[in-house]
């Protein structure tokens, strides 16, 4: 039901082959009753399908976010939240842990375009990370995914061979209402994930550019009874379902969209977790982390990195 996936790393040479500082692939999240292992029993399959290419001027935040681990690579896609004085970004708790065994973690921060390299973008900054902080409450899926609403990590960074400072990078606001967005409200998800009609069931493509697509913010019950999600969860919890796009095909997140943003009235109010498969089934909502409910989480480990404590 996550959606993060693996990508042989002759595959990723194919696919971002101009891009030596991108070269990674995620995925996203699969349905209660669907889903299946991908790697390191992280369950995946979200991605954006039916979405459109996005200004990444407009979404500078935006990091496309890579693991790697030889034969293959993870792909996540993550938001900036802060830049000074240490760059954080917020992403997936399924992404990736400091103890996953990743040869390296890279995050291209506002790349519009795998096909030419960060250092040529005026948006991009390409930074390593320095260390990942996972929500104590996480519970890693084993046999499933996080139904309790703490699927989320900070990732710290720092430059790698980046000369341009990523200060000039405007972070994201973070919602701080726990009654937005309402029931019916448009949410704008953005990400790296899989494009392709069927996701991880179809001939998988992943963009080129920066993907987002609108989505409806459906009531929590839906993704409680699909998901057999207690309702204990609910308010660190959101629910989303795609809607039918102007070529009458359903927009969804899907594998590689993990932890991607979910934007609403111009702040992040969540993040990608995990959902049906294939990702762009009719009528199955999808599951994303409120970052209201673990705030006191995120400025807490905000507070101690900003302090030298990680």
């Amino acid at each position: 039901m996550a959606r993060v996936e693996l990508v042989p790393r002759q595959r990723i040479a194919q696919v971002i082959a101009l891009v030596a500082l991108v070269s990674v692939t995620f995925l996203g999240t699969p349905s209660a009753s669907q889903v299946h292992d991908v790697a390191g029993g992280v369950k995946s399959s979200n991605l954006v399908v039916g979405g459109v290419t996005v200004d990444i001027a407009q979404f500078p935040y935006v990091a496309l976010l890579e693991s790697s681990f030889g034969a293959y690579a993870i792909r996540c896609t993550g938001s900036l939240i802060q830049a000074s004085p240490v760059p954080i970004i917020i992403t997936a708790g399924h992404c990736g842990t400091m103890s996953d065994g990743a040869e390296y973690r890279r995050a291209y921060v506002g790349l519009q375009d795998t096909t030419v390299a960060c250092a040529s973008q005026p948006t991009c900054r390409m930074m390593n990370v320095r260390y990942i902080v996972g929500n104590p409450n996480y519970q890693p899926p084993t046999s499933g995914v996080d139904k309790t609403g703490h699927d989320a990590a900070i990732w710290i960074l720092e430059p790698y061979y980046e000369s341009r400072p990523i200060t000039d990078i405007a972070p994201v606001p973070l919602n701080t209402d726990p009654a937005m967005p309402a029931i019916g409200d448009i949410d704008f998800a953005l990400g790296w994930g899989l494009t392709n009609p069927g996701g991880t069931q179809g001939t998988e493509t992943f963009p080129q550019n920066l993907q987002g697509l609108n989505l409806r913010v459906n009531n929590n019950y839906d993704c409680e009874r699909t998901y057999g999600i207690d309702s204990s969860s609910r308010l660190n919890l959101g629910c989303v379902i795609g809607v039918v796009n102007a070529q009458g095909q359903q927009t969804a997140t899907c594998n590689g969209d993990s932890g991607g943003p979910h934007i609403s009235r111009g702040v992040l109010w969540g993040i990608t977790s995990f959902g049906p498969i294939p990702c762009d089934q009719r009528n199955i909502p999808a599951s994303v982390v409120r970052l209201t409910g673990i705030s006191t989480w995120i400025q807490n480990t905000i507070a101690m990195a900003n302090s030298g404590q990680i």
